[in-house]
């Protein structure tokens, strides 16, 4: 299981770029498992999993490491951040591990 922080408004996994995309729904529902009243997880797991899947991306390819090592999932987001995030994620989730 990952190393997490949760709150209301967010969901930080440490470390995420070690996580293989394969285990990425697996991941998030052991935590809402553990977690599950948290207002984060009105969030959809899908949204979650191509936010993720960006950063470890980013991450790959040294895009600010030190920013995208860790991976912090929001609550609320603006509407241009999830719809990035929708475009980017599913695009790179071809070319992550």
């Amino acid at each position: 299981m990952v190393v997490y922080k949760i709150s209301d408004s967010n969901l930080k996994i440490l470390d995420s770029y070690k996580v293989s995309k394969k285990d990425f729904e697996k991941e998030l529902n052991d935590i809402k498992s553990i977690e599950p009243d948290y207002a984060i997880w009105i969030r959809s797991i899908s949204g979650m999993k191509k936010e993720w899947a960006t950063h470890n991306w980013c991450h790959r390819h040294g895009i600010k490491p030190s920013s995208t090592k860790d991976v912090d999932l929001n609550y609320p987001q603006k509407w241009y951040v999830r719809i990035a995030y929708a475009i980017v994620g599913t695009i790179v989730w071809l070319f992550i591990k």
